[in-house]
């Protein structure tokens, strides 16, 4: 049993998570999953004092729906490097799964996104150190139809690209509803203050605090 089942231990809420069973060889959420994913979200990052946590979000719906988790990149819509190390989950007919879009910053709180919809390309696959274009075992596969193409790779691994676009633009640069994402971050401030389980919590709330007051000052045009 992997280590995130440690989280759902206590209270009612996280009882009713480790006792959810949906029917299997479900092929599409119903309402009462799309709720379900919701209290999952809400449930890992206040055991630990906020973050996105796509990362353990979709290995429980993996877990229990049996829909494949896929870790890649997701791309601004013009196909730049937006969040690296990004996780969702693939269901049967290719549609994308992604439970922590919220902290996108586009007005989103959970999406489903068919296989012909362009929004599905900007979930693409990464390029790290051992996995890019110009690597020599690299023969052009994707994990998914990414809208990158391998003659856009400019030397830079995701991580690297995040983080230059990040420092010369900001946080969540390209964020379009920052109403929702400034809720969105005030939200995970009220997690990690009130986190007492975790060494990391007080580092955390300075780090979403920088973000908040970076939000805010860009968009009322700030300098």
């Amino acid at each position: 049993m992997r280590h995130w089942i440690n989280l759902f231990e206590s209270n009612d809420l996280q009882q009713e998570i480790n006792a959810w069973q949906p029917p299997y060889g479900l092929d599409r959420p119903r309402p009462e999953d799309w709720e379900m994913f919701r209290n999952v979200r809400h449930t890992c990052r206040a055991n630990v004092g906020g973050g996105g946590l796509c990362h353990e979000v979709s290995e429980w719906i993996e877990h229990k729906y049996g829909w494949e988790r896929q870790a890649g990149t997701y791309l601004s819509p013009n196909g730049e490097v937006a969040i690296a190390n990004h996780y969702w989950n693939v269901l049967p007919d290719g549609s994308i799964l992604d439970c922590t879009a919220d902290q996108t910053g586009e007005g989103h709180d959970m999406r489903l996104i068919p296989l012909n919809d362009p929004e599905h390309g900007r979930y693409d696959e990464e390029w790290h150190e051992d996995w890019h274009p110009a690597h020599e075992d690299y023969e052009g596969k994707v994990i998914t139809t990414g809208m990158r193409k391998p003659e856009q790779f400019n030397g830079n691994a995701d991580f690297d690209e995040q983080d230059r676009l990040t420092a010369e633009r900001g946080s969540h640069w390209w964020a379009t509803d920052p109403e929702q994402f400034q809720q969105y971050i005030e939200q995970q401030i009220a997690y990690a203050r009130a986190g007492t389980q975790n060494d990391w919590t007080p580092n955390d709330i300075e780090r979403w605090e920088v973000w908040l007051a970076d939000v805010k000052k860009r968009h009322s045009g700030g300098e």
